[in-house]
């Protein structure tokens, strides 16, 4: 796709649309084995989301250790200056 925000749109969307299939998880692993963000070189709504997702995988009962792929970028995109900040924000 090109890089119009129409098309980063749709990219966001399909890469989004892949977590929520019935499959649950199994396209996110894979793909993010090979890559630091789930759409391309750069950290996009599509990673914001996914790491939301992501916190709340514990309450679920659901132990990221199972996938180190999945945990390993779960821990990179947490680990960003930005995602810090705005966690400290939400519990203050």
């Amino acid at each position: 796709m090109g890089s119009s925000p129409l098309a980063a749109n749709w990219q966001q969307r399909c890469a989004i649309g892949h977590l929520h299939s019935r499959r649950s998880g199994r396209p996110a692993r894979g793909h993010l084995a090979n890559r630091e963000f789930l759409l391309g070189d750069r950290f996009s709504v599509a990673d914001a989301y996914l790491f939301t997702v992501l916190t709340r995988s514990p309450f679920r009962g659901i132990d990221l250790e199972r996938w180190p792929a999945l945990e390993a970028y779960f821990d990179r995109i947490g680990a960003r200056p930005a995602v810090r900040e705005a966690l400290a924000a939400e519990r203050a």
